[in-house]
This record gives structure tokens, C-alpha cells and sequence, in this order.
């Protein structure tokens, strides 16, 4: 089969392969490709990119941790938080908190203002 094909182990739980020696990741990388695509045969190029910690992992129980820092922010309207570890690591979520952010602090009149 004759084709590109790009695979990453940035995953949780996969933070260790990141110590092995490049062959060795190939190989991983060789058998995993393998397997899920059902492919056979050695890759014509590799290269082996080592990005520690590229991409946050959200760990079990952050929708709960950021639905209470929610319910504190509702409170203090001078106050918002922006950023990929709320909502979402893509760029697209990280635009999307700066907006709303600026959308809750640019609301606010202080008290007297008239």
C-alpha cells in the first residue's frame, strides 16, 4: 500500500516512549500504524520528532474542576480566565475563552458610574 501517513504518540499514558531510542520508537510506531491501519512493510522515510508535553492531556475530572472555577468567576465580574486549559486545546477553543473573556470584563460598569 503506497501512501503518507503520520502518527504521533502524544497520548496520555504514552509520555515514557518519549525515553526510548529512536529505532525503538520506530519500531512502536512501525506496529502500531501496522495494526490499525492493517498495513504491511517498511516506510520508505521516518522521521522522529520529539515534542514533550505539545499537547495538554486532560486529566479525569477537569470538566468538575472547571465547572467550579466557573461558578467562582460568575461571581467576580472583573474577572475571567482564557486559555486552552479550560475548554479545549485547539486553537479555534483558545480564540473562542480569550472572546468570551473579553466579552464578560468589557460588560462591566463599575458601581457609581453612572
Amino acid at each position: 500500500m503506497v501512501g503518507n501517513y503520520m502518527t504521533s504518540l502524544d497520548m496520555a499514558g504514552f509520555s515514557i516512549t518519549l525515553l526510548k531510542l529512536d529505532d525503538e520508537l520506530k519500531a512502536l510506531l512501525l506496529e502500531h500504524t501496522s495494526r490499525i491501519l492493517k498495513i504491511s512493510g517498511e516506510p520508505i522515510l521516518t522521521d522522529i520528532a520529539r515534542w514533550p508535553n505539545f499537547m495538554p492531556q486532560l486529566q479525569l475530572g477537569h470538566l468538575e474542576r472547571v465547572a467550579r472555577i466557573n461558578a467562582i468567576l460568575a461571581e467576580i465580574p472583573t474577572l475571567a480566565v482564557a486559555g486552552n486549559a479550560f475548554t479545549g486545546v485547539g486553537i479555534p477553543q483558545c480564540i473562542h475563552s480569550g472572546e468570551l473573556a473579553a466579552d464578560k470584563i468589557s460588560g462591566f460598569t463599575p458601581a457609581g458610574s453612572g
